[in-house]
C-alpha cells in the first residue's frame, strides 16, 4: 500500500469532548474506547473539517444541538455537589 498522500499524524486541540491528542496514523486505524471515550467526536472532527472545506462550516456550527458549545471543548463536566435522600421505612 503506497503511503504517498497519507495523513500520517493527526493533532487536535479543544474540539468537542478531546480536550489534547496526538495521533500518529497507519495504514489502518482501528478507534476502541469505552462510551464517552470520544471516539464518535473524532469521527465527526473529518466532518467538521469537510464543511470548513467546502466553507460550510456557519452551517455545521449552527446545525450542533448547542451550537458552537457543542463544537468546542471547555472542559469536562464536574458535578459539584450531588446530594440523596434517605428513605426510612
Amino acid at each position: 500500500m503506497s503511503t504517498t498522500g497519507r495523513l500520517q499524524r493527526i493533532k487536535l486541540k479543544g474540539f468537542k469532548s478531546i480536550k489534547k491528542m496526538d495521533l500518529e496514523l497507519a495504514p489502518l486505524n482501528i478507534l476502541i474506547g469505552s462510551n464517552g471515550a470520544g471516539k464518535s467526536n473524532f469521527i465527526g472532527f473529518f466532518k467538521f473539517m469537510n464543511k470548513l472545506l467546502d466553507k460550510e462550516l456557519q452551517l455545521y456550527v449552527r446545525s450542533q444541538l448547542n451550537g458552537a458549545d457543542r463544537t468546542l471543548y471547555f472542559g469536562r463536566k464536574i458535578t459539584e455537589k450531588l446530594e440523596s435522600l434517605e428513605s426510612k421505612q
